[in-house]
């Protein structure tokens, strides 16, 4: 960047078409594309990768999108954790039970593997914990639910 100019004055020096550069952590922006996805927000983040909320131009119909971090020219343990989110997805893919996302589609963006799944308009655990002070039984019937779907 040159002395007194902006990022965004950078961007605009980019030839016709071109699409500028961004480190894969900083994630997708509202309105890119993910597959045949359009990226609507970004929902959470945890060690593995990043869900987005997306929608389905083509079903119309909101969905999560899990993306997995991109592999890095073949580092054995970002390659193993792609095999392991296509499995679970693959395992998804098979169940149909209320306690569990439905899986729509599999594929992969720049480098990563991702899930498309039903979008569940919900709150965290943590979330709903700390909204006020939980009864035991109540803690209890949660994570029984979620151990259902397990």
């Amino acid at each position: 960047m040159q002395p007194g100019s902006s990022a965004a004055d950078d961007e605009t020096l980019l030839s016709v078409g071109e699409e500028p550069k961004r480190p894969w952590g900083e994630g997708l922006r509202r309105g890119d594309t993910l597959g045949r996805y359009v990226v609507l927000e970004r929902l959470g983040e945890g060690g593995m990768g990043i869900v987005y909320a997306c929608y389905d131009p083509e079903l119309n119909r909101k969905l999560a999108i899990k993306l997995l971090r991109a592999s890095t020219g073949g580092d054995t343990r970002a390659l193993a954790a792609e095999q392991r989110l296509l499995r679970e997805a693959q395992a998804m893919a098979q169940l149909s039970h209320p306690n569990v996302v439905t899986v729509h589609d599999v594929g992969t963006h720049e480098g990563g593997v991702y899930v498309a799944m039903e979008f569940v308009d919900c709150v965290t655990i943590r979330e709903w914990s700390q909204e006020r002070a939980r009864t035991w039984e109540e803690v209890i019937a949660l994570f029984n639910e979620a151990g259902k779907g397990l």
